[in-house]
């Protein structure tokens, strides 16, 4: 009993370490916006001394085209401050109880869909039986059960399913509301039916979930690593995955609420080194007054127990027991099965012997679902697992025919009304699933992330010949426009392929490598904030890349030519270039982040769906981040290499610089953005376009 106050101790410690954590990392974000709007302030400062030097050593003329460039870039920030102020601010945090009732609505509907693919339902519930466990894994008794006026209660662990699905279901979950610690740990062999009590348990408490109570939520726990993740953050990264897009808010809300009651499958399928961590901290993470289901395999759960790990406190444990001979054969005698199908020399052969290979192998739910499905659609004779010599051998036979059960044509589908390939996309199916398969088990997992494939079947050049591809393909096209007839400069051809390679490339491997599927989710709420981000993401991640470039360039220009007025000009006007598509792939990726909303609404998460809401976010994204870049890019290219003419004219000191309408249309044309009448080149002691040089 010591143990407990010492894991108190370690939980309020640990929550107090988090919550300074959390308080330093509001501190570091508040000291660094400090320091943005100092350097801004700063900037802005240095631009209005500097105007105001030029105004005053400038002619008339120049004197009014600075007044009004200055008054026009003040008027963009003017504009830009304004349609800030319209944007609506973030959203207020979700009304927990609310979100909470989202959440089990969609979770409710995603089990009811996977109990109607598996069949779950017909005839009926496989009759399950269960019962405390006799193994030595158990809590002591004495902080199991509850007391009420100082008498103790005692607390029934034996149970049976059978009969009608929802019925069953609403029996567990009313027996499971009797255990007050809200803990549970359910035991069986591999096929017992864990996994099916578990959902069974979940739909049973939504069924009949009261207002403000916790949601249950059914997690497949092979996905934790309990040695590098909290068992709370790993329950948030997966209902985010699951249910919001990858966005994390609301599931961290519910938790720390205490709004959500975790049903955890399959505790063994952790890998071995880690179960006893994983029990571990099951403990530390469910403190007072929150439940947690967990299942495993009998033995495991002994091995780990009695390798040092401390039993689940406050948590009783039950053991799923075989299905006996007589509800097998009732069970089997339900099904609908084709005509032809004789099950009674099977059933006769049980009777007879019950502890043979065949009613061994038949006393696990897994194993009589196999067997419905396999002789329901294969048209195979079921007295061929009279043949077989160990229960292991009639279990292979089983699952060798599963996946041509399910592509088979329903029972009773006459000829020619079926799909006639079927056996060809079964055997394409088992040769995909077998790949699948193998990838798992080289990368000792057990459910497919198949967000995580791309990075680890690919190569890390991948992106480079990617890049490479696309920057080629790039200038093949502006070629084919030179062919046809344009006038279209080499130059600006090895340019627009080096900026498509490049940007291919800064996109993909932008991404980060444990990026979760995305969802498109449009909220003009908080869009000052995500514009923001995406935009300083953008920028910082191309301006890597356009420091490297620039850099580059200059050493080149250091061993060729040298440094002189002239040079000095020529590589501001490539960095001005370099500048304005920095900003352009900037506002690319605001627009790609503006569509990544917070979302307080779950949505279905089936395999399927969670493909296909990954893809259009892609698409919309792409789509959009690309239309932005094409329509800023050559605007702003144009832009900042005429505001770097002027700026470096009037740095220089000299006189009779160029007026702004002067330099605009030389830019404009050494651009592309349009094709005017060749001008005459500047003289050689000119570094950009004057007439009066």
């Amino acid at each position: 009993m010591a143990e407990v106050p010492c894991l108190t101790r370690k939980f309020r410690m640990r929550r107090s370490s988090l919550w300074h954590c959390g308080a330093m990392a509001r501190i570091v974000g508040q000291v660094w916006r400090r320091r943005s709007r100092l350097v801004l302030f700063a900037l802005l400062a240095f631009a209005s001394l500097w105007l105001g030097w030029a105004l005053i050593r400038a002619d008339q003329d120049s004197a009014q085209e600075l007044t009004g460039m200055a008054g026009m870039f003040a008027g963009l920030w003017s504009l830009g401050a304004a349609v800030a102020q319209l944007l609506p601010p973030p959203p207020p945090p979700p009304d927990a109880d609310e979100a909470a009732d989202r959440l089990a609505a969609t979770v409710q509907e995603q089990w009811w869909d996977e109990v109607s693919a598996r069949e779950l339902r017909e005839p009926q519930v496989i009759p399950l039986a269960w019962a405390a466990t006799r193994r030595p894994v158990a809590a002591p008794p004495e902080t199991v059960v509850s007391t009420v006026e100082g008498r103790v209660l005692r607390l029934s662990l034996q149970g049976r399913l059978e009969g009608d699905f929802p019925a069953a279901a609403a029996r567990l979950a009313e027996g499971y509301r009797q255990v007050s610690s809200g803990r549970l740990v359910v035991l069986g062999e591999p096929g017992a039916g864990k996994t099916v009590l578990a959902l069974m348990l979940t739909l049973g408490l939504l069924d009949d979930r009261p207002a403000r109570t916790p949601v249950p939520v059914l997690l497949s726990v092979s996905s934790w690593d309990p040695v590098n993740d909290s068992l709370d953050d790993w329950i948030v990264d997966t209902l985010a995955t699951s249910y919001y897009g990858g966005r994390s808010q609301v599931p961290r809300l519910l938790l720390d609420r205490r709004m959500l009651l975790p049903v955890l499958d399959g505790l063994d399928e952790i890998p071995e080194v880690a179960r006893r961590t994983a029990v571990r901290a099951l403990n530390e993470a469910c403190g007072e007054g929150r439940g947690v289901v967990v299942t495993c395999r009998a033995a495991e759960y002994q091995d780990v127990i009695e390798g040092g790990s401390p039993a689940l406190r406050r948590a009783p444990v039950v053991e799923v027991a075989p299905v006996a001979v007589p509800d097998a054969v009732a069970y089997l005698n339900e099904v609908n099965w084709p005509e032809g199908v004789d099950w009674e020399p099977v059933h006769a052969h049980v009777r007879e012997h019950p502890d043979g290979p065949v009613a061994t192998a038949l006393s696990t739910p897994l194993a009589l679902s196999l067997a419905r499905a396999v002789y329901r659609h294969c048209g195979l004779d079921p007295t061929e697992l009279l043949e077989f010599n160990g229960r292991h051998a009639v279990e292979d036979h089983l699952v060798d025919h599963i996946i041509p059960a399910a592509y088979a044509p329903p029972p009773g589908t006459l000829p020619g009304q079926g799909d006639g390939d079927w056996q060809r996309e079964a055997r394409q199916a088992e040769k995909w699933l077998t790949y699948l398969a193998t990838y798992l088990h080289r990368h000792r997992e057990r459910d497919l992330a198949w967000w995580h494939m791309s990075s680890r079947l690919l190569s890390r050049w991948a992106g480079l010949l990617v890049g490479i591809g696309i920057g080629m393909l790039t200038m093949l096209g502006m070629a084919a426009v030179r062919v046809a007839g344009q006038d279209v400069n080499y130059e600006i051809v090895l340019a627009f392929g080096l900026v498509a390679a490049v940007l291919a490339m800064l996109t993909w491997y932008a991404a980060p490598p444990d990026r979760r599927p995305g969802r498109v989710s449009l909220s003009f709420r908080g869009s000052l904030r995500r514009l923001w981000g995406g935009f300083r993401t953008g920028f910082v991640l191309a301006s890597l890349v356009a420091v490297t470039v620039l850099g580059t360039v200059g050493i080149v220009m250091t061993f060729t030519d040298g440094w002189s007025s002239q040079t000095l000009a020529e590589f501001l006007r490539i960095a001005a270039f370099v500048l304005g598509a920095v900003i352009a792939l900037g506002l690319a990726f605001a627009v790609y982040a503006w569509l990544d909303a917070p979302s307080a609404h779950s949505t279905h998460a089936a395999p399927l769906d969670l493909v296909r809401q990954d893809r259009s976010s892609s698409l919309a994204g792409a789509g959009l981040a690309g239309t932005v870049l094409g329509a800023s890019a050559l605007p702003l290219i144009t832009l900042t290499v005429s505001v770097v003419y002027m700026v470096f004219l009037a740095l220089t000191g000299w006189s009779a610089e160029p007026r702004f309408t002067d330099v605009l249309p030389r830019v404009i044309d050494e651009t592309g953005a349009t094709t005017p009448p060749s001008r005459p080149s500047p003289p050689p002691c000119c570094p950009g376009p004057s007439s009066r040089c």
